[in-house]
């Protein structure tokens, strides 16, 4: 689990910090046209898919299936179960590898430690943090007094007035801090420096202070720093969050004064700057404090005396998150390119072909002992078979008789086809594990339960298949005769126990195909080989609309 968490926070983070880069860049531009708000709504943003990346979820909820493949034989109409689990592991690393494949080349190019140096330092730096902030916490309020005053009760009524449902907070005044601030995400109090503040300047402190309260920003400020936490080693998000705390004063500076004149303006200024020039810098601590950063005093004062009437970036901000969200949920679900050259796969397709191989050898002795059929007596019989075979697969038993010089049995009629083979396997996550086609083999695919799709009547189905053809040999003898049809499959669904065929095809490597579903009801559906060469099903995804 903590790989798949390390390696979704890996590439979301890298995604991400272009979005980050970008917003740096075009900022000078859209400053002009946009209120800085545009800024922090696009960090808003991007920390909330730093925090919640879409490709963990979704990968989750992929591992949470506990895959196990019941195949079933049929052999000359006697039925017989076996038990044929994938490994869980394996299974998992298949459904994995249908991901994008650059999802697949960091998991397997990463180091095994990498994502435990990742979970120690997400465990460090959190507990480095969480104890700046409850050791500031704790010192400022053993050091604090409650102020009780009617003039400052009656300026906070006046702020809270115009929001409905907004309780009064406290309000403290701590000889141990340097400027006002408000602290405290569930439990929000202002605490201002023991010094001696003009009643206008006091009601300029406790507006701006008591904006951020309705503003959420003490909520917003934890959330990027539980960020920070997760992409500790990205340097885009520590701009980021550095950014948006920036952002956040300005953003609150602009709803203090946005309706004033410029006499207060002037005057928030000059508190401003008195703030700035006794403030000292607390690294980590979760506040909104009135002045700070000595560097953004600059941009702070021209976006007060600004009198441009700009747009608040709403649409700008709607088309990123769009961009945002069509990618990520892309990149996180995506199934349709898997990375077939990746070892993970190239393991389990192995295993795979071996395993046919077996299962092959052992049907074809058991088939011959147990009909005891007279053509047992042709050493070479499949050798002779795709000699007279047509391009479908067929052939006539009385060639091959013919053929090997032996006359056939009385019964040589009935035996006209070998033995017939169906395998069913379950879906993860949509998509059909590898698997070979032989002569006459059905694969039957069901939903990731084993049961059938219960489907309404319109509903659109639709299939991508992955195969190769040319591994088990070509289509012709060495002089050049046809003895088989080469990379043809049927595609078709069972209801009510009988199998339509919907579509023959030739694939060469990869071949999509939608139909409709006639009616109501349960379906399978099923991919058929007529042709006597093996073919390999890499991969086939099933999706439903």
């Amino acid at each position: 689990m903590i790989n798949t968490l390390f390696y979704n926070t890996l590439l979301t983070g890298g995604i991400i910090s272009v979005f980050i880069a970008v917003a740096f860049l075009i900022s000078p531009l859209l400053n002009k046209w946009y209120q800085v708000t545009w800024r922090l709504n696009i960090w808003r943003v991007l920390m909330v898919f730093l925090i919640v990346p879409a490709g963990f979820i979704l990968r989750m909820g992929i591992n949470s299936e506990k895959a196990l493949t019941g195949i079933t034989t049929i052999k000359n109409n006697v039925m017989t179960t076996a038990s044929a689990p994938i490994k869980t592991a394996s299974f998992q690393m298949m459904a994995e590898n249908q991901q994008a494949s650059i999802w697949t080349k960091l998991v397997d190019a990463g180091p095994q430690w990498l994502p435990i140096l990742w979970g120690v330092g997400v465990c460090a730096v959190a507990a480095y943090l969480l104890s700046i902030y409850l050791y500031f916490t704790r010192d400022i309020k053993m050091n604090s007094e409650y102020i009780h005053d009617d003039s400052i009760d009656k300026i906070q009524a006046e702020v809270l007035s115009k929001h409905k449902g907004k309780k009064p907070i406290s309000i403290y005044q701590c000889a141990r801090i340097s400027s006002p601030m408000i602290v405290g995400i569930f439990k929000p109090a202002i605490f201002i420096p023991k010094r001696d503040y003009t009643m206008s300047d006091l009601q300029i402190i406790l507006t701006h202070e008591l904006t951020h309260y309705l503003r959420k920003d003490l909520l917003y400020k934890g959330l990027f720093i539980m960020a920070l936490i997760l992409h500790w080693y990205n340097p885009f998000v520590h701009l980021m969050t550095k950014a948006a705390d920036k952002d956040m004063e300005m953003c609150c500076d602009w709803d203090v004064i946005k309706a004033k004149d410029q006499k207060f303006r002037a005057d928030y200024s000059d508190v401003i700057m008195g703030e700035i020039i006794s403030c000292r810098p607390i690294e980590g601590a979760m506040f909104a404090c009135m002045g700070c950063d000595k560097k953004t005093m600059e941009e702070r004062f021209k976006n007060i005396f600004s009198n441009k009437k700009r747009k608040g970036g709403i649409l700008f901000l709607g088309v990123l998150a769009f961009v945002i969200v069509f990618n990520g949920f892309a990149y996180a679900n995506d199934h349709n390119v898997p990375d077939f050259d990746s070892p993970g796969y190239q393991q389990l397709l192995e295993k795979v072909i071996a395993d046919k191989a077996d299962s092959d050898k052992e049907n074809r002795e058991e088939a011959r002992i147990r009909n005891n059929r007279e053509y047992q007596d042709i050493p070479n019989f499949d050798e002779l078979a795709n000699l007279v075979m047509d391009e479908n697969g067929d052939y006539d038993l009385a060639d091959v008789y013919e053929l090997a010089g032996v006359k056939p049995p009385d019964d040589w009629s009935d035996l006209a086809d070998l033995p017939q083979f169906q395998s069913h396997f379950t879906t993860v996550n949509n998509c059909i594990e590898p698997h070979i086609l032989g002569n006459g083999d059905r694969a039957i695919y069901s939903t990731e339960s084993g049961k059938q799709w219960k489907l309404k009547k319109g509903d659109i189905v639709k299939l991508h298949i992955f195969a190769d053809i040319n591994r088990f040999g070509e289509d012709s003898d060495p002089f050049g005769r046809k003895i088989a049809a080469k990379g043809v499959l049927k595609v078709g669904y069972i209801k009510d126990d009988k199998c339509v065929d919907i579509q023959e095809f030739k694939i060469d490597g990869e071949k999509q195909i939608e139909f409709k579903i006639p009616e109501d009801g349960s379906y399978n559906f099923y991919l058929f080989c007529p042709g006597s060469l093996d073919i390999i099903i890499k991969w086939v995804s099933i999706d439903i609309k």
